[in-house]
């Protein structure tokens, strides 16, 4: 609720539960990606897009508020992921999708860095990271679907992986990670699988802490 607000009070919905769900023209609260200042864009239901939003009959409007906000930040910054010849979401005119350490900083206004997992020596060197993940935001990207493995809940290819927490597992001796899945709800993954489905990880270069 902290990204919307009222557009005749100027108010933030944070506090008003339920009211940014149902306005129909909220402003959007982002953040420019190079100076991370905010930044304030329209919204409005009767512009819903049947490409990037879900059309005027389906759900509530607070998504496609968002992805109106975000391809209008991306079209005047021209960034990746902005089509300027369909004025879509996409993978773009150059054929790079939306960079995530970009799109992490247009949330929260912090400069954000995307590391291979590779980077690391070892699945417990990331893991030491991703304990953080209660205080400050953290996804992780999937292989394509030629190197992904099966895993028990199966990882999806090519997604990207919010990570809600961690934790150890007492009964099995494993360290697990609980993450917001494709389909909105939540898996939790043994390390083991993370690491090996895993591709990129997306931070805040000093993982701030958000309040």
């Amino acid at each position: 609720m902290n990204f919307f607000f009222d557009p005749v009070t100027k108010q933030s919905y944070a506090d008003k539960t339920g009211d940014a769900l149902l306005a129909p023209n909220p402003i959007v609260q982002l953040y420019n990606p190079f100076t991370y200042q905010p930044e304030y864009f329209d919204a409005n239901i009767l512009d819903r897009d049947l490409y990037d939003d879900k059309g005027p009959l389906l759900g509530v409007f607070w998504p496609d508020a968002m992805t109106q906000a975000m391809r209008k930040l991306s079209a005047r910054y021209g960034l990746h992921g902005y089509n300027t010849s369909t004025n879509e979401l996409d993978e773009g005119v150059e054929g790079y999708g939306p960079k995530l350490d970009t799109t992490l900083s247009i949330l929260t206004g912090k400069p954000a860095w995307e590391n291979n997992f590779s980077d690391f020596n070892s699945s417990d060197a990331l893991y030491a990271y991703l304990e953080q993940s209660i205080y400050t935001p953290m996804m992780f990207t999937s292989v394509d679907v030629a190197n992904l493995t099966v895993t028990d809940p199966p990882i999806k290819e090519d997604h990207v992986y919010p990570i809600i927490s961690t934790y150890y597992n007492a009964t099995t001796n494993v360290k697990m990670v609980h993450t917001r899945n494709v389909w909105g709800r939540t898996d939790n993954f043994t390390m083991a699988d993370v690491w090996r489905n895993g591709l990129t990880f997306v931070h805040l270069q000093n993982y701030d802490r958000l309040t």
